[in-house]
């Protein structure tokens, strides 16, 4: 679900960028030939594995820094200090 989200924030901006220069992408490269509005499928694989890259890390780190397994929802937070917390968002936000 993440990846889609990603993508539907995404194809926006990357076919703006293409008609407003922002970027370019060489026809010669035969890992960009295939397109979808003239943007490479390529970029659309980036975003989404990289999105999803970030969340697992980030809650992989969560889990083990704070301890909190997801499933009690706002009493697990209450639980658990603040400063193990941002541990984890620093560590997630290094990648």
């Amino acid at each position: 679900a993440l990846g889609l989200l990603v993508i539907v924030l995404d194809v926006p901006y990357d076919v703006m960028g293409i008609k407003l220069l922002w970027w370019t992408w060489h026809d010669t490269d035969a890992n960009i030939r295939d397109r979808h509005y003239w943007v490479p499928w390529t970029s659309y694989y980036f975003h989404m594995t990289f999105a999803c890259a970030f969340n697992l890390i980030y809650n992989k780190a969560r889990r083990h820094f704070v301890g909190i397994s997801g499933t009690g929802g706002w009493v697990d937070l209450q639980k658990k200090p603040y400063a193990r917390q941002r541990i984890a968002e620093n560590f997630a936000g290094e990648f």
